[in-house]
């Protein structure tokens, strides 16, 4: 989660601080008021995955790691959905789709396996 949330707080600053750079590179058309606001919303997240990766608790990161995923599977259901909106000769797309795909699958392995620890042990966990 820290790698993850470094990269999600370094594209959310990209995006508030160098809307028209971000432009360029985005999946999906954007104004330099829409790439701030993305941008601003990307920070909670990223935030989040800092926060979760710094405390060793799995009490602490057990319910923020459900919600991510549901919010992940909704973001990609929603991806689906709007498909033809996505620039699709764009690389970035894939990157940003598949990215999504992959954190939610490490999400959710990541997740059983503590799942699977506090089970056997539930005081080391």
């Amino acid at each position: 989660m820290g790698i993850v949330g470094a990269i999600t707080i370094a594209v959310s600053v990209l995006l508030f601080l160098q809307p028209a750079l971000m432009i360029s590179v985005w999946p999906w058309q954007l104004t330099p008021l829409t790439a701030r606001v993305t941008g601003a919303m990307f920070a909670l997240p990223g935030l989040v995955g800092l926060g979760v990766a710094l405390d060793p608790r799995w009490s602490s990161a057990r319910l923020i790691l459900q919600a991510q995923a549901f919010s992940i599977l909704f973001i990609l259901i929603s991806a689906a959905r709007a498909w033809d909106e996505f620039n699709q000769s764009n690389p970035v797309t894939y990157l940003f789709v598949g990215g999504l795909a992959l954190l939610l699958i490490g999400i959710i392995a990541f997740y059983l396996v503590m799942e699977s620890r506090r089970k056997q042990n539930p005081t080391a966990v």
